[in-house]
């Protein structure tokens, strides 16, 4: 993509999930109070998906722009290829798992984020939500990257809120 050239669209439907091959790209999305601001931001370092989540999974308009800040180049799948994909091979199944915890892990740091609550926090707030992501063992990596804390650190939160 280039510099400024979008990705996904506020007010289309979301049709493709995207990783960052090289570039700098930002989500944008309005505030509490109705204003446009960045809600998300991407490098290549992330290794992690690039979409409208709740778009592309129910297939309704986007409520947020992913746009190139700079020149980017990205790897997708559109969604009529990740469902074909997931009805061909069933154990693609764990995409779509992962996307949702992903997007419940997101809004959850976000929310947490205007609360002002600590990773702790967030971390017994998610597990009386969503303890099913404490069940297995790749939504650690998931929880630790979003809270932006150590595998150690999570793992002593854990411990301390006696969750196995």
């Amino acid at each position: 993509l280039k510099r400024n050239e979008l990705f996904t669209e506020e007010g289309k439907i979301c049709k493709r999930i995207g990783f960052l091959v090289s570039g700098i790209m930002i989500g944008i999305g309005d505030n509490i109070k109705g204003e446009k601001n960045v809600s998300e931001m991407y490098n290549d370092n992330d290794n992690r998906a690039m979409t409208s989540f709740l778009s592309l999974d129910r297939q309704i308009k986007s409520t947020e722009s992913i746009m190139a800040v700079s020149e980017s180049v990205i790897l997708y799948i559109t969604y009529d290829n990740l469902k074909y994909l997931c009805k061909m091979h069933p154990e693609f199944g764990i995409v779509r798992e992962l996307l949702h915890a992903e997007q419940h892990i997101i809004m959850l740091t976000r929310e947490a984020d205007v609360k002002q609550l600590n990773p702790e926090e967030i971390v017994k707030k998610l597990y009386k939500v969503h303890p099913e992501y404490f069940r297995k063992p790749y939504y650690k990596n998931l929880i630790s990257f979003y809270l932006g804390i150590s595998r150690a650190s999570y793992n002593s939160i854990l411990k301390r809120l006696k969750i196995k």
